[in-house]
C-alpha cells in the first residue's frame, strides 16, 4: 500500500471536515481535537478520526469499508470504494452512512 497515497487521502479527509467542525465548535482547535491518522494492521489499514475508528482498507484489494460497531471489524456490506478512486470529501460525507 502506497504510504504517499494514504497520507494524501488523510490530509484531504481532514480538510473536508474542517468547515463543519469549526462552525459547530468555534472555540476549539480542529487540528488538535480531530486528528486523522492511519494505522497499519495485519490484514487492514485502519483510517481513524479523532479518538475513534472510521474505515478499514483491505491491504490486498485496496477496498475501503466502514467499520461495524466493534473497532477493527469491517462491515463488508458498506463498501466506500477503492483507495485510488475515493476522495477525502467522500470519506467525510460517508463517515456516518
Amino acid at each position: 500500500m502506497d504510504t504517499e497515497r494514504l497520507n494524501a487521502l488523510m490530509a484531504e479527509w481532514h480538510e473536508a471536515g474542517r468547515k463543519r467542525f469549526e462552525a459547530s465548535y468555534p472555540n476549539l482547535n480542529y487540528d488538535e481535537n480531530e486528528p486523522h491518522h492511519w494505522h497499519d494492521r495485519r490484514k487492514y489499514i485502519a483510517l481513524d478520526e479523532g479518538r475513534g475508528g472510521a474505515f478499514l482498507v483491505n491491504k490486498e484489494t485496496g477496498t475501503i469499508y466502514r467499520l461495524k460497531s466493534v473497532y477493527g471489524v469491517p462491515n463488508l456490506r458498506k463498501v466506500i470504494g477503492h483507495i485510488d478512486l475515493v476522495t477525502g470529501a467522500e470519506l467525510q460525507r460517508r463517515r456516518w452512512w
